[in-house]
């Protein structure tokens, strides 16, 4: 019944989607901490999210009220709208959850508009585990291209990997209780490839993945000042104390203790 659903062109139906949606909408008017979704499990076709925004695009004009909205769609549907200004204005969040960047490489894509469920979808195409790289990548890949929107990942393994979506700048991502403090130094920074390979830094210092690896080599050549050095245990979150600093405005490499993962550097 997918055609049958998507086929705006019926008067009858497409003024029932239209009220639907704005009810979506006049349902959180109020509230400031809600992402409007387009559904759940959607794999529909590019011609009706482009009918989902611009009736949100017309409900904020007339209300004067503005929505958190999500872009949770197929890969091909999500790149078609975030090219075309007209409706990527509307979009707040980019949601990667129905394709992701295979550990090989490969794109797993389902296409929109086949009338599949992602579960459908998986059994014909097969899809392969994503990595860490790979969610690395996708959410950097977004977070770079449309700087404006927040991306989130929760697509293949999300749990899993919800460090590297938060290295790669991605919102929202699935960690222990982390560090309030730490939570708010890496909020104020970005991803950035000079100085090594996972880094977030910014004008407050900078946090660096370090993985299983003991030792981690930086580029701080674009950091100067004295910074405390503290490590962070990637399986509780919490912060170590302690009194080292480094200098910045050079190349420096950092011993890591076993199972701490993260190196943050505060200024």
């Amino acid at each position: 019944m997918a055609e049958q659903f998507y086929d705006i062109s019926n008067p009858v139906r497409r003024e029932l989607h239209k009220k639907f949606i704005r009810q979506c909408l006049n349902n959180f008017k109020d509230n400031n901490g809600v992402i409007q979704f387009i559904g759940e499990e959607f794999t529909g076709p590019l011609h009706f999210v482009k009918f989902w925004l611009q009736t949100i695009k017309d409900w904020e004009k007339e209300t004067g009220k503005k929505q958190i909205i999500g872009l949770c769609v197929t890969k091909d549907v999500q790149d078609s709208i975030l090219n075309n200004p007209v409706y990527a204005s509307v979009v707040d969040l980019v949601d990667i959850r129905y394709w992701h960047y295979q550990a090989d490489g490969t794109t797993y894509e389902p296409k929109g508009g086949q009338n599949l469920a992602p579960r459908q979808h998986a059994r014909l195409l097969k899809p392969k585990k994503t990595s860490f790289e790979q969610v690395y990548r996708a959410v950097k890949e977004y977070r770079q291209k449309y700087p404006a929107k927040a991306v989130v990942y929760s697509g293949d393994s999300y749990p899993e990997f919800g460090w590297a979506a938060f290295m790669a700048g991605g919102s929202l991502p699935v960690l222990p209780a982390a560090d309030k403090t730490f939570l708010t130094a890496a909020a104020a920074m970005k991803p950035v490839s000079e100085a090594g390979k996972y880094v977030l830094a910014g004008s407050n210092g900078m946090i660096a993945w370090a993985g299983n690896e003991t030792t981690l080599q930086l580029d701080l050549a674009n950091m100067k000042g004295s910074f405390k050095v503290r490590f962070v245990n990637i399986k509780d979150g919490k912060p170590s104390d302690s009194n080292a600093t480094i200098e910045g405005g050079k190349k420096v490499t950092i011993e890591v203790s076993a199972n701490t993962g993260i190196v943050w550097l505060m200024k």
